[in-house]
């Protein structure tokens, strides 16, 4: 319901673009900063403090604070189109903003939008006409300062441990290769770490969670917000399983709930908007709607954690993008 109201808020032109992204502008900037006095002052402007260690600003316990930034950054974005004219002001505009937003996510040690918002950046990159070269800086820049604030902020810098992890993975791996004699060996060491790598980390055992559940109604599903009542079922078959509110990945949480009937569903409308692309690049490249894109593309991207679309504050989130999203498929018929 919360997408059919407000795309066709849209649709008949009752509220517009130019509010929202003046509004969601500030809202954005407010709380990146808000995280910054967190960080410098152990609380934010209202008293509140780091949440286990998850810089939250406004949210107070709520470590949502780096996805709603992410989630709304490319909204914001746009403001710079509001300016006619490619002027000093507005290089530093965009700037001001695409930086600030940058590091309001990744200070709020909100690891997978940090991620997101660089993929999203890359994307505008490539499929952008105006200012190019501009988004190339910013990028470099951000990825700079990033680096730099990661390697002498110690909370930080334990948030993106798994970097390192990574590098020492993919080392590992290189050395056990060039080893040809041991190498079957080392194989079966390997998928022994792995297995228990993945049994100790939480975000793996939901997805393995989510997986198990989906298996027993793999049709239909088990039913909207049903994750946790069927995945206690099979617990008692599977001490593996860890059961949270819901699988924490759209895609997941859909087979879980509407199984492959509700997912084809789902995936048809993906392609369905994005059929369009071709048009949108020809002939709205530089408006609102070749960020909106970006945003549907963020929004949707696979490999992440995500908060139920069915319940939760991701949930309104989810919706309400899509919603905005949605109103490409109008600018290619007018």
């Amino acid at each position: 319901m919360l997408y059919l109201i407000i795309r066709n808020l849209f649709y008949h032109k009752i509220i517009n673009f130019i509010p929202i992204i003046i509004i969601t502008c500030i809202s954005t900037i407010f709380l990146s900063f808000d995280i910054f006095f967190q960080h410098i002052y152990g609380q934010d402007l209202f008293g509140y403090k780091p949440w286990h260690d998850r810089y939250t600003g406004i949210f107070n316990d709520e470590a949502i604070a780096g996805s709603y930034i992410q989630k709304f950054a490319f909204i914001s974005v746009p403001i710079i189109l509001l300016i006619k004219k490619l002027n000093l002001f507005k290089i530093i505009l965009i700037t001001l903003i695409i930086n600030i937003l940058g590091l309001g996510i990744l200070m709020s040690t909100d690891r997978v939008p940090f991620i997101i918002y660089l993929f999203g950046m890359a994307i505008l990159i490539i499929i952008s006409k105006k200012f190019k070269i501009l988004y190339i800086i910013n990028l470099l820049l951000i990825l700079s300062l990033s680096l730099l604030i990661i390697q002498n902020n110690s909370i930080i810098n334990k948030r993106y441990q798994f970097i390192n992890s990574v590098k020492s993975t993919i080392y590992n791996y290189s050395k056990q290769i060039s080893n040809f004699s041991n190498l079957q060996k080392n194989k079966d060491e390997e998928v022994t770490n792995v297995n228990n790598s993945i049994l100790k980390n939480d975000y793996f055992k939901i997805f393995y969670s989510g997986y198990e559940v989906w298996k027993i109604n793999p049709i239909i599903g088990t039913g909207v917000k049903s994750f946790n009542l069927s995945c206690s079922e099979a617990y008692k078959t599977n001490n593996n399983l860890l059961c949270a509110p819901h699988a924490h990945n759209i895609y997941l949480e859909l087979l879980v709930n509407t199984g492959i009937v509700g997912t084809l569903i789902f995936v048809t409308y993906i392609f369905y908007y994005l059929k369009w692309i071709k048009n949108i690049l020809i002939n709205k490249n530089n408006s609102i709607y070749l960020y909106l894109l970006i945003i549907f593309i963020c929004e949707l991207f696979p490999l992440r954690s995500y908060g139920s679309i069915f319940q939760t504050v991701n949930g309104s989130m989810f919706w309400y993008l899509l919603a905005l999203t949605s109103t490409i498929n109008f600018a290619n018929k007018s």
